[in-house]
């Protein structure tokens, strides 16, 4: 699959906008070099580039919903407790999630997310027909 039907399977399959293509595309990036590629003997271009065997367990769904814990010093006694926003990729530099706040339209890099995968999963299952 290649980078270009992988952005449009993203944004397409949970209902995005397109402005979201450039998020799409370094997400794609940056799943693809955590996959086996035949390529290289069923080795991910990441381990083969720096020796190390790398975790997948922190990947999650495209689109998905995700709450962004406040913590206590930046809320109010009676404040919400969590933000909720749209799952967009992951930071490149450090273990964060990119989460955007459609509200507010804006980006917030955060560690303490919170994913509901399984909305993500029944809403592309709707739109699999079309693909």
């Amino acid at each position: 699959m290649t980078i270009e039907e992988c952005i449009r399977t993203m944004t397409f399959g949970q209902g995005l906008l397109k402005f979201l293509c450039g998020e799409a595309t370094k997400t794609t990036i940056y799943v693809q070099n955590r996959s086996t590629h035949r390529i290289l003997k069923n080795i991910t271009p990441k381990k083969t580039f720096s020796r190390k065997k790398r975790s997948i367990d922190h990947l999650c769904i495209f689109g998905c919903p995700a709450y962004i814990h406040i913590p206590k010093d930046k809320r109010k006694k009676l404040d919400s407790t969590s933000l909720k926003g749209i799952f967009i990729g992951y930071s490149g530099s450090s273990k964060v999630y990119r989460i955007y706040i459609k509200e507010d339209r804006r980006i917030e890099v955060s560690r303490d997310v919170i994913f509901d995968e399984n909305f993500a999963y029944k809403k592309s299952k709707r739109y699999s027909y079309w693909i």
